[in-house]
């Protein structure tokens, strides 16, 4: 084993690192150093092993206070390493049993003003000067943190884009709740009560394999209209025509009786699961479902449809039911070359409000026919069919014919096709009162709705 006195003057004899230390940061720098000690044996450097350790290997686990005394108790031993009456104390440290951690002495702090030595001196300067510079950027952003608010709160200041007034309106609430703190744990309750409203189980019934179950507010009115793709138009806020009862408020561009069978399929999946989970599934599939090419030009007009419904803006009131959002979302994983597919669970609503499962069979022979489609729909959501004016059924199915005559011929031409279909049993337009006139036979749910009605119709004398 070489002399300490031979060794520290090795060591002291550096003018400059060694090649091993040379262009390392700090931290390695001081790492190699400590590695060449203890390849020389050199027991005082054993003694120092956790001051080091604390400077060197353990900085990212204490606060700036204790990294910053590690570095000075440090640079301390480093000097007793250079004094020979300080590497026979180590000697005589380590031939003695440690004491208890209770029992040590508290480390004092090494005067500031010792001069360190070699790069290594420099090194430890830098570490020390970044501890304090990355401290004082964690304090920032502890400061920076906007204080959080109840979930209630946090989903109304999500909703605001401009992030000044955002700010501002966090600040309000803040003021209000420090000032009346019971104001914050009512906000508080109805957050946990909304989160277990939410996580609830939501799935809509399933119906028969042969129809697609259908909110009757898509088929009362003009959210699906009986258009072509080329009469379409952008949408902002416009209050759309509905059957009385029902109010449709839409923002996005119009969607046509085709986007309308994308939504059932759509539909159709995520009856199989949770609403608010993701449907997975292969576009080819999907236009297979719907009897259609899965080229390339189908796949890009079903893609098309998604970012339709997806971007479409829709406020929905039927009764005491109401719905606010999308249509629906999806995502596309190229890598698996699968869609993800998900409604939002407050869609529910709008079926509690009422719906009618349509035989899918019969919609499969009259596409492409927008306006014998849209009757399909909304005929078959009605229990009874009053008769009405052609004019309101132009207005409700949001046809683009400008001129009424027109329109009457395109609608004697669709009815005359949903007889041929057994839709309807016959049909008649008044000439004198332009009232169309519908006869058909209701299905089986809607026949007991008409029974338990007459129940309670009172009886007159």
């Amino acid at each position: 084993m070489p002399e300490p006195e031979s060794f520290r003057q090795e060591f002291q004899g550096m003018t400059h690192p060694p090649p091993a230390l040379q262009a390392q940061d700090g931290q390695k720098a001081a790492k190699n150093a400590l590695k060449l000690a203890k390849n020389h044996h050199f027991r005082c450097f054993q003694w120092i092993l956790p001051g080091f350790g604390l400077c060197g290997f353990r900085t990212t686990i204490l606060s700036a206070p204790q990294q910053a005394a590690a570095i000075l108790r440090f640079r301390d031993t480093l000097h007793m390493c250079q004094n020979p009456a300080s590497v026979a104390e180590g000697e005589r440290m380590n031939t003695q049993p440690t004491r208890p951690a209770a029992e040590e002495p508290p480390d004092a702090a090494a005067p500031a003003d010792l001069p360190l030595f070699g790069p290594l001196g420099a090194a430890l300067a830098s570490l020390k000067k970044n501890i304090q510079k990355r401290s004082a950027e964690a304090q920032q952003e502890r400061e920076d943190e906007p204080e959080p608010l109840p979930e209630i709160d946090e989903e109304e200041l999500r909703a605001i884009a401009d992030p000044e007034q955002r700010k501002r309106e966090r600040q309000r609430k803040i003021e209000f709740y420090r000032q009346f703190p019971n104001g914050r744990e009512v906000a508080e309750t109805k957050s946990q009560n909304l989160k277990a409203e939410r996580e609830k189980i939501v799935q809509l019934a399933l119906w028969p394999e042969r129809t697609r179950g259908t909110p009757n507010s898509f088929l009362r009115g003009a959210l699906f209209a009986a258009i072509q793709g080329k009469e379409r138009q952008y949408l902002k806020g416009a209050l759309l025509a509905t059957q009385q009862g029902i109010e449709i408020r839409f923002t996005g561009m119009q969607l046509d009786q085709s986007d309308f069978e994308v939504w059932e399929q759509a539909v159709t999946l995520a009856a199989k699961n949770q609403l608010g989970n993701y449907c997975l599934f292969k576009i080819k599939g999907f236009l297979r479902d719907l009897d259609r090419n899965d080229g390339k030009s189908d796949r890009e007009w079903l893609k098309d449809v998604f970012r339709r419904l997806m971007s479409a803006g829709v406020e929905i009131k039927h009764g005491a039911h109401t719905y606010g959002g999308s249509l629906l979302e999806f995502w596309h994983d190229d890598e698996a070359d699968t869609y993800k597919l998900q409604l939002n669970p407050r869609i529910l609503a709008l079926y509690q409000a009422g719906w009618t499962a349509l035989d899918w069979e019969t919609r499969g022979k009259l596409r492409r026919k927008p306006l014998a489609c849209w009757l399909h729909g909304w005929l078959s959501s009605n229990a009874e069919n009053y008769p009405t004016k052609v004019e309101t059924i132009r207005q409700l199915s949001g046809s683009k014919t400008k001129t009424l005559f027109k329109f009457r011929q395109n609608l004697k031409a669709a009815l005359t096709i949903l007889q041929k279909e057994g839709v309807l049993v016959n049909w008649a337009i008044d000439p004198k009162t332009d009232n169309a006139s519908f006869e058909r036979t209701p299905s089986a749910s809607q026949q007991r709705h008409l029974i338990r009605k007459l129940a309670k119709t009172p009886k007159t004398n």
